[in-house]
């Protein structure tokens, strides 16, 4: 896909291009980027952003706040209040000069009836293995996530640092 940061002019907050289910209810300041597909009986809140191409299916809520790209949500799914999913991996590769980006080129896939907590970042996949040529990272029905890194207010990153994610799936 083309790179998330690439800022693509847009009018007006639901671009044209966009399709709308029967039903849908969108909050004051909620951004609906091109292609975006969004099902019947969707809630979405208040400033939450549903990128280009971004699918959601019949009676999902997305949070206010969440941001979706690069994305596939089955139907009846929740998204949390400040949710990131779809955006670009912590991808890089070591090498001798430090460490290099490795193209994020996949996408999520969030089944249906799936819950994803509150300010969790679900990063798209990056990889292409043998017979798939989209990368994928993919939430089963009924696994409800929780993905979040914590930085200590008395620590400072400093250059070429990796910082892992604790990840929690109940």
């Amino acid at each position: 896909p083309e790179h998330e940061n690439a800022i693509i002019p847009q009018t007006t907050p639901i671009h044209p291009s966009a399709r709308l289910g029967e039903g849908v209810m969108l909050s004051p300041g909620v951004v609906i980027g091109p292609g975006a597909e969004i099902g019947d009986g969707v809630r979405v809140g208040a400033n939450a952003v549903i990128g280009r191409g971004v699918t959601i299916g019949r009676r999902s809520e997305v949070g206010p706040h969440a941001t979706l790209q690069f994305c596939h949500l089955g139907d009846e799914v929740l998204i949390q209040p400040g949710a990131r999913i779809g955006a670009s991996g912590f991808g890089f590769a070591s090498t001798v000069e430090g460490h290099g980006k490795i193209p994020q080129l996949g996408r999520v896939i969030v089944q249906d009836r799936v819950e994803v907590g509150a300010n969790s970042t679900i990063d798209r996949g990056a990889l292409v293995t043998a017979g798939n040529t989209t990368p994928l990272f993919k939430i089963s029905a009924m696994d409800p996530v929780r993905i979040f890194v914590q930085v200590p207010q008395d620590v400072a990153p400093g250059v070429r640092v990796d910082t892992p994610a604790k990840v929690t799936v109940r």
